[in-house]
């Protein structure tokens, strides 16, 4: 059984993919992950789309070497945590207390359930929840420990503002498409002209300091409408994808290259339809949780300045080698790719968002796109 202290993956347990893996498969991702909690993306992701005992465990010994030593407990910070949780801003962004963090979320998970913990921390909308998600309560307190002690970049400063532009309204308008809203970004002078190549974060030092009026004059735009959250879902999962494929898919002599941000907002999406299945969370949690996913798209696409939208260049892309293959079988071939888990994971949420919620592209143009990972 899984606890907040411990892994334990069946083989019916392994995500969207929804397929059925091996006994000895589950049973060595539970083991890898019960050594070693910092490669779980990784992991899981192999477990998940097929992967065998050998690809997990090769995966795992590539990887094991570059992790960082285990950092001890503040046992005072732990009891501080405990018993005054108001007063835990003073640990945050700070990655030496990420074990106490952990210590705190695995005994309040132990206590009320990850649920619980999730909409109380995270979603409760207090100043507490805005400081900071399978069914493995350990991973839930290791993820929740993590955004503890995670530098914000400023994004406060445009999250919470735009948040709160985009509410007063009662009865606003359709949120316009996420796709037109991309456009607008690019389009915009200050925008485009906010992103230096001298700056050390793109987002604090470019769009913060630079363009902080006009990406709230955008996200006050952002409001996803109750009854549409998986429409609106499918609209984020279907564009994020074709913003990182055009900004990397060029035409001869240039190779495809992946931004590696944008990548991450790739391989994210794919949560979100696992969120909105969730009967423990109410339909205004999702709706929230979406917005802020589509506001981050948003500041990060202009912190990668602004690359244009083009479905032509995508549809232009010809493979090296083409071949037959489905989707998934693309992505399969990432197995042994030698990374630490981002083409794998590229892979898995290109095949979902082509099976689950393809909207927009034409059938062809899926495995082009899963070619132009590989």
């Amino acid at each position: 059984m899984a606890t907040p202290y411990r892994i334990h993956i069946t083989p019916t347990n392994t995500g969207l993919w929804n397929i059925r893996q091996s006994e000895e498969a589950a049973q060595t991702v539970s083991e890898t992950l019960q050594k070693d909690l910092e490669m779980p993306h990784h992991l899981l992701a192999l477990y998940g789309t097929g992967a065998s005992v050998a690809d997990i465990q090769k995966a795992y010994d590539l990887r094991r070497p570059l992790q960082r030593p285990v950092v001890p407990q503040h046992q005072d910070a732990v009891e501080n945590l405990i018993t005054h949780w108001d007063r835990a801003s003073k640990y945050l962004g700070k990655e030496e207390y990420y074990p106490d963090f952990l210590a705190y979320f695995q005994r309040a998970i132990d206590r009320e359930g990850y649920e619980s913990v999730v909409k109380t921390h995270l979603l409760k909308g207090d100043g507490s929840a805005n400081d900071l998600f399978l069914q493995q309560p350990a991973i839930v307190a290791q993820a929740l420990a993590q955004t503890c002690v995670h530098n914000i970049e400023g994004l406060d400063q445009l999250l919470l503002d735009g948040e709160r532009l985009a509410n007063p309204n009662p009865d606003p308008a359709d949120m316009p498409s996420l796709l037109s809203m991309y456009e607008k970004v690019r389009t915009d002078p200050q925008l485009t002209g906010s992103v230096r190549m001298e700056d050390k974060s793109k987002i604090e030092d470019g769009i913060v300091q630079r363009a902080k009026d006009a990406m709230l004059a955008i996200f006050e735009q952002v409001h996803v409408e109750p009854d549409k959250p998986d429409e609106r879902t499918a609209e984020m999962f279907h564009g994020m994808i074709l913003v990182a494929s055009s900004a990397a898919i060029h035409p001869p002599p240039h190779h495809v290259k992946y931004d590696f941000f944008l990548m991450h907002h790739v391989n994210s999406s794919l949560i979100y339809s696992t969120l909105n299945s969730q009967p423990w969370l109410s339909t205004a949690d999702k709706v929230r949780l979406l917005e802020w996913k589509i506001r981050l798209d948003l500041v990060q696409y202009a912190a990668r300045g602004c690359p244009p939208v083009s479905l032509e260049g995508i549809a232009s892309y010809v493979p090296k080698q083409p071949s037959e293959e489905s989707v998934r079988e693309i992505g399969m071939r990432f197995y042994e790719f030698g990374d630490d888990g981002h083409a794998i994971k590229q892979a898995r949420a290109t095949a979902i968002c082509h099976e689950l919620i393809a909207i927009g592209l034409e059938g062809y143009l899926w495995p082009r796109l899963a070619e132009a990972i590989f």
